[in-house]
């Protein structure tokens, strides 16, 4: 893995959260609440609560938030809202993967193409991905292509399944001269998924760790793609190493203790602000 320009697994990315979900609920130690999402937080004297939808209340000496950014300051219903948070732009996208009952449908061999703004067309495509070239062992041996088509979502808009699959097979259309029906395909619609740094965002990442560093007494921290990169590596390095070399976890004495962390110390520094 550590010589691969990509990877991936058998039934794809999703076998890494299965197996984290399941390693995590054989812990007894840790409980994992789904459905009840999070309504509010509050800093006690001694640690952090955070209210759920359904009435429950958790206590915890430090809490990770892995929210998209303008849904965090909302849940602190703080005099101090911030500004960076709140008003950080997120765009939408359509994946769509296709798959036709033959090989070699693609007229090129390689991993894929992106598409240049300048360059964009009426189907709103951000790029293509030839699975089957970049990863041909999860076709398991069968007479199969398969793609993935990436197409940006205007802002505001409501996407329909039907509307986007039209959209993937314009695009592979026009680009590809890919003619035929696919025996497949499957849509996934993502609003608001992917934030956008926009000019500023260096000198707004500043503001969003000192605003950070005041919220619940020195008991809050941050991750996700709203800080130091929106790719899938980048998010699980930044919560990698939050948890190993930042927050100090090692003992019940120094757990109990305000952490003081933003999670954003490491990122800050590499942009020397």
């Amino acid at each position: 893995v550590d010589a691969a320009s990509m990877y991936s697994f058998g039934d794809g990315m999703q076998t890494l959260a299965d197996a984290l979900a399941a390693s995590l609920r054989a812990c007894p130690n840790v409980r994992v609440l789904t459905g009840q999402p999070a309504v509010a937080l509050h800093a006690k004297e001694d640690c952090a609560e955070v209210a759920l939808a359904g009435g429950q209340a958790v206590q915890a000496h430090h809490v990770i938030s892995t929210l998209p950014a303008p849904r965090l300051a909302p849940l602190l219903g703080t005099a101090d809202p911030s500004e960076a948070l709140a008003s950080m732009p997120y765009s939408s996208v359509a994946v769509v993967n296709v798959a036709y009952a033959a090989r070699n449908v693609t007229p090129v061999d390689g991993f894929g193409y992106l598409v240049p703004r300048a360059s964009a067309t009426a189907s709103g495509a951000l790029g293509v991905v030839f699975d089957s070239r970049a990863l041909p062992p999860q076709d398991r041996g069968a007479d199969v292509e398969r793609l993935t088509v990436m197409l940006g979502l205007p802002s505001g808009t409501s996407a329909t399944v039907g509307a986007v699959e039209e959209a993937a097979l314009q695009t592979l259309r026009e680009h590809l001269r890919i003619s035929q029906a696919p025996a497949d395909m499957d849509a996934t619609i993502a609003a608001h998924c992917i934030p956008t740094y926009t000019v500023g965002y260096v000198d707004r990442l500043a503001d969003i760790h000192s605003w950070v560093s005041r919220q619940l007494n020195g008991r809050l921290s941050v991750v996700g793609a709203a800080y130091g990169g929106p790719a899938v590596p980048q998010c699980v390095l930044h919560a990698r190493d939050l948890v190993n070399h930042h927050l100090r976890l090692d003992a019940s004495s120094a757990l109990e203790a305000p952490q003081n962390v933003t999670g954003l110390e490491e990122i800050v520094r590499g942009f020397d602000i």
